[in-house]
Parts: structure tokens; sequence; C-alpha cells
């Protein structure tokens, strides 16, 4: 893939180095670059880090080629809702593990995705930005290349829907830092000692059974919305592992609904994606309405909350 720089006006002029930097291209990209026969060309001819540049001229740069991928390709279901040669928006359903573990070496969404570039007869890495547990539901990011990943993680916003037990009557922020839980090997656990956690929530519905939050994480550590919750009192339904009552879910009812990311050298991608059936039966099931416009409650949240 090429991808071109105009020189502006507006632009500092100086090394082609700098410039690639302000760019938004990595350090590590443009180190590899050096390297490649086309890695860096200025109007055309090969150039190095050090050359200066004037305005007007035209900056091109050839990412080399991914590495032969890790996972295996299988032929999986894989819902795809956008894709463009930087990025790749994935409505992952509950049950999907991200990519190959020791408990998990096939089945998982990297080896859906490298069935999907083996068709293309295409390499590509599968490089999630941000992961989502096995059990959470929803929208998932993919870079699509070398380029494109630190600017979409740098930019990349989400909105979380949950189900939580009781009632829940205002909004809030859970401030609390999180580490490993000493009794569990996956288990996490609010500990003073542990790294800064942060997740905003507003309340969209709430009965005295359960309520229905929207979340903005401030922090992305392991588990965070889960843990936080149960810490202030309301495990998320069907969250066994932090105390979560499971008789009207048999998953944590946590859903990745809402993503937005700035697209390197374009306008910025909003999408949505609706609860899946197993939450909008236990929505019915504690007496909260499942057709409200969470779409619009989501948009209108997140963009209160940047």
């Amino acid at each position: 893939m090429v991808i071109v720089f105009d020189v502006m006006p507006e632009d500092d002029t100086g090394k082609l180095g700098v410039f690639l930097r302000r760019k938004g291209v990595s350090a590590s990209l443009v180190r590899r670059l050096k390297y490649e026969p086309a890695g860096m060309m200025v109007d055309g001819r090969r150039a190095k880090t050090n050359q200066v540049l004037c305005r007007g001229q035209r900056v091109s740069i050839t990412l080399p080629p991914d590495e032969v991928p890790l996972a295996q390709p299988e032929d999986l279901p894989m819902e795809v809702v956008y894709e463009t040669p930087h990025a790749m928006v994935v409505n992952k359903p509950a049950g999907l593990v991200m990519h190959p573990t020791r408990s998990h070496s096939s089945g998982t969404l990297a080896n859906a995705f490298a069935a999907r570039m083996e068709k293309r007869e295409t390499t590509c890495a599968f490089r999630p930005v941000g992961r989502l547990d096995a059990n959470t539901s929803g929208l998932v990011l993919l870079a699509m290349n070398a380029y494109a990943a630190p600017l979409l993680a740098k930019g990349m916003r989400k909105t979380y829907l949950a189900l939580v037990q009781g009632r829940v009557w205002e909004d809030g922020v859970v401030d609390a830092p999180l580490s490993p839980s000493p009794d569990s090997v996956i288990a996490q656990q609010v500990h003073r000692q542990g790294s800064p956690s942060v997740t905003e929530y507003r309340v969209l519905q709430s009965e005295e059974e359960g309520s229905l939050l929207a979340f903005f994480p401030k922090t992305g550590r392991t588990h965070q919305i889960r843990v936080h919750m149960a810490h202030i009192g309301h495990p998320l339904l069907g969250d066994d592992l932090y105390g979560g009552d499971c008789h009207l879910m048999q998953r944590h009812a946590l859903h990745c609904a809402r993503l937005r990311f700035p697209q390197p050298q374009g306008h910025e991608a909003h999408f949505f994606a609706p609860l899946p059936a197993d939450m909008c039966a236990a929505l019915s099931g504690i007496g909260l309405a499942a057709d409200i416009p969470l779409e619009e409650l989501t948009c209108q949240t997140i963009d209160t909350n940047v």
C-alpha cells in the first residue's frame, strides 16, 4: 500500500523523518521504511529521513508487507460492518475469543480474519485496537496496516451498555485502581496500589431488580467495568466471577454498542451495534423496555463525555 502526503503551506518544513512523525507515522514504522527500496519517496525519488522538505513537494511511503499471520485460517462466521484499506469494524458475538490462547487454540476472531484474508490472497496481520472479553459482545476495531494502528488507537472511543443488578439512581464515576487478584489467574480487584482506572456511567433505565447503564471507560484495564460495578454494589447480570446473578443471563451482560474513531487521512467514523437477543430478553425480564432509542441515547452521551 502506498500512502501519499502533500507538503502543504501550513506544514512546518524540515526533515522528512520529522514530517512523517507529525503525520502520524510511528517511529517503528519509519525505521522499517528506511530499509525498504521504495519505503520513502519525495517527488518520486527515494529519500532518506534527513532530507529537508519544501512546501509543494509530494511525499509517499510504501508499507512493507505483513508477515504471515500466526492464526490458522478457519472459515467461521464474521459480521463485518465496515471496511476500508485502513480499518475494519466487526460485530463480535458473545462467546467468541479474540485470538488463540493456550486454552482456545482455534475458533477465534483471529482465525476468522485470517480466513477472510486468505480468500483475498493477501497477507494481513490481525491488529485489534483494544479487545473484548470472550463473553462481551459488540464492536471491535481492527487496524489493517501498521500505519493505521497507532492512529486508530489514539483516537478510538467506545460506549458500552450493561445490565447491572439493583436500582442505580444517578449517573456517576468510579475512580478505583485495579490490580490482579491473588486468588485467581483471571480476576481483578480494586486495590490502592493498582493501576489508575476510571469509568464514567450514565443511567438509561432503572428498576428495583436491575438497571441499564451506558459506560465510558477513561482507561482500558482488564475487566474494568465489571470490577468497578461490583465494587459499588451493582455487579453485572450473569457475571458469576464478580458476584452477578445468573438467572436471566448466562454470560456477563456487557455489550460494546458504539464505536467512533478518526480515519487516517479521512473523516471521523461512527458505528452502533444494537443489543443482542440475550440482553434484550434480560431487559424484559427485569421490567425494562427493550425498544428505547439506544442508538440516539448512546450518540448523545458519547458527545457529552469527550
